[in-house]
């Protein structure tokens, strides 16, 4: 719990350095009033701001989301109170809806996900607004990624698009490039690899040459954009060419367990595809085990599915399909229930 002291008619913005670690911050008012909250479970730097209506002291409480008992390390800063202008009040209410977008998304039913896309084109409007195209960006990209998880694929590329065009305008590489990698890799899951590699190409020469001295942030999203490419060439049969890819991409994505999950992911299901079931079947465990402990049940429920492959001549396939269902039908209708729903039809058949 952190204390700020803020006279009325102030802005108070701070910033958490976390990671991928999930965290829920809460702002309160001087009367305990709870005046915004905000759920991240990516890897990135959270960027908060509330009003200062009445003076007195202001409370920041962080609370860890994470299902492991050792702790992982942030670091929250506050910036010098500003006088709250018309502009400064508007960002601070596009900031306030990604917040409540980060906690709709985080409670996984269809219907709070539908409510977050709401609340991130609304964010995404108003700092379209003001001028701040980066950030209207981001917001437009978060909402392709809700699109995205509810199978919307068509909705989900336009977000897309759109956040590409606006991190060009902002002449901000990284979120063209992100916007680029997700196009990419949609194109990928509805089986246009051609246009997944042209974007995917496209992504790599806007964000421009990345070595392990470059910032964090801009790291994640190189092994990001690696990790898409390795899916593309796993598409296409290469088995080799994809491990390698995925590989490299780790290196990459230091910190980011998701990230690091989908390579474990990955990795089994081509030692799957090699007959290599013992490997198949550790490397989807340890997949398996990171989304559980980042929360994201949608890894969760493409790792228990895949388990129920590599699990399928031992009998007990058909729990871990179970499983699967559990996880994946508190997000229907999405392209994970129809996959774990077939491989229950072909466990029974």
């Amino acid at each position: 719990m952190f204390g700020v002291s803020a006279s009325a008619g102030t802005l108070l913005r701070f910033s958490i350095d976390k990671g991928d670690l999930a965290l829920t911050t809460i702002v309160y008012g001087p009367k305990g009033t709870t005046l915004t909250e905000h759920v991240s479970e990516d890897f990135e730097s959270v960027e908060l701001s509330a009003p200062a209506d009445v003076s007195g002291s202001y409370r920041i409480e962080i609370q860890s989301r994470e299902k492991v008992d050792a702790p992982r390390p942030y670091e929250i800063t506050v910036d010098a109170l500003t006088p709250i202008t018309p502009a400064g009040r508007k960002e601070s209410e596009a900031r306030q809806a990604m917040a409540k977008a980060g906690a709709l998304r985080a409670a996984w039913k269809e219907a709070s996900l539908r409510q977050a896309i709401e609340e991130y084109e609304k964010a995404a409007s108003s700092w379209k607004s003001l001028g701040n195209l980066s950030s209207a960006s981001q917001a437009t990209l978060k909402s392709g990624d809700v699109y995205f998880l509810l199978s919307k694929y068509q909705q989900a590329l336009s977000r897309y698009q759109s956040a590409a065009t606006l991190g060009a305008r902002a002449n901000d590489p990284l979120a063209e490039a992100r916007a680029l990698s997700h196009m990419g890799r949609l194109y990928s899951y509805t089986g246009k690899n051609e246009l997944a590699h042209e974007e995917l190409t496209k992504a790599i020469n806007v964000l421009g040459p990345v070595d392990a001295s470059a910032n964090p942030i801009v790291k994640n999203a190189y092994g990001e954009i690696l990790s898409n490419i390795g899916e593309v060439i796993y598409s296409k049969g290469d088995m080799v060419k994809s491990r390698e890819k995925f590989d490299r991409a780790v290196k990459f994505l230091e910190g980011d367990r998701k990230g690091q999950a989908r390579g474990h992911l990955f990795a089994g299901y081509i030692a799957g595809n090699l007959g290599v079931r013992d490997k198949a079947m550790a490397e989807i465990s340890a997949a398996l085990k990171l989304y559980k402990e980042t929360k994201d049940q949608s890894g969760e429920g493409l790792a228990l599915n895949a388990l129920s492959v590599a699990y399928v001549s031992s009998g007990v396939a058909e729990a871990i399909v179970f499983s699967a269902l559990f996880v994946v039908i508190l997000v229907r209708p999405t392209g994970l229930f129809g996959t774990a729903a077939a491989a229950m039809r072909v466990l029974r058949a």
